[in-house]
Order: C-alpha cells, then sequence, then structure tokens
C-alpha cells in the first residue's frame, strides 16, 4: 500500500510507504559499499550512513512514514510491524530513527534542479520488493 497527502504545499509531501512491486528505474548507480558485515556501511567509515536491506514479497509493508525533503524523504514515523521496525529490533547498534534522511533506494537518488526531487525516491519505494535503502544521520 502506498499513500500520499499534499496539502497544497509544493515542497513537501506526505508519504506512507507499505509494500511494493518490481523497480524498473536504476539510473543512478549506488556508491560502493564497504564489506563490514551486516549492516553495510556505505562510504567507508561513515557512521551517520547506514544501508537497510529489507524484502517485502510477502506482504509485509515497510513500515515507515515520511515527508519529502528536497533531495531526501525524511522519517516522520515508524509504523509497528513493519519491516523496518523488525531490521531494528535484528540491528540495534544500526536503528532508523524518526528525523533520519533517506538519500537513495536501490541505487536510485532524487535529481537536483526538479520542483520534487524525492519523487524519483517514492518510485523506487512503490516499484520493488527487495529494497536496499540508503539512510543519513545528521550529527
Amino acid at each position: 500500500m502506498f499513500c500520499c497527502c499534499d496539502a497544497g504545499e509544493p515542497s513537501t509531501q506526505a508519504v506512507v510507504v507499505g509494500a511494493v512491486s518490481t523497480l524498473q528505474d536504476r539510473s543512478a548507480a549506488p556508491e560502493k559499499a564497504v564489506d563490514s558485515g551486516s549492516p553495510k556501511v556505505y562510504g567507508g567509515d561513515a557512521p551517520n550512513r547506514i544501508c537497510v536491506t529489507i524484502d517485502v514479497s510477502t506482504g509485509t509493508k515497510v513500515g515507515l512514514n515520511v515527508v519529502g525533503a528536497g533531495l531526501y524523504l525524511k522519517v516522520n514515523g515508524i509504523v509497528a510491524g513493519g519491516a523496518i521496525e523488525r531490521w531494528n529490533a535484528e540491528h540495534p547498534d544500526q536503528k532508523v530513527e524518526v528525523g533520519d534522511d533517506i538519500s537513495e533506494v536501490n541505487g536510485v537518488r532524487a535529481h537536483a534542479g526538479e520542483a520534487k526531487p524525492y519523487n524519483h525516491l517514492v518510485d523506487a519505494l512503490k516499484g520493488s520488493q527487495k529494497l536496499d535503502l540508503v539512510f543519513v544521520r545528521s550529527t
């Protein structure tokens, strides 16, 4: 399920992300991951960036409430029973938290210069059953 609400403001969009189907757009190549066990940390020594891999092919919802914020999707809620809540329980040292930003979904990033550049991230979230998400936490 994917729902969005645009309250008339051109720069913000509330999005609830749930189960998705197949990703078609892989136009932006992801950074190379540094093999540091599970979870993968992107960009070498970057404690504020984590990669979360989840599978929603069984109908499990992603379980995030996000708001479009320029080149990112800002996490403003974690939904009970979703794949992210399960990830957090299994990876307590790499939890996704409210306030984190999604910067990449399956290698797709937002495109600067567009009215709503984060829509590329939203489309990628809707279009895949396996999701590789890169989160960035402000320090």
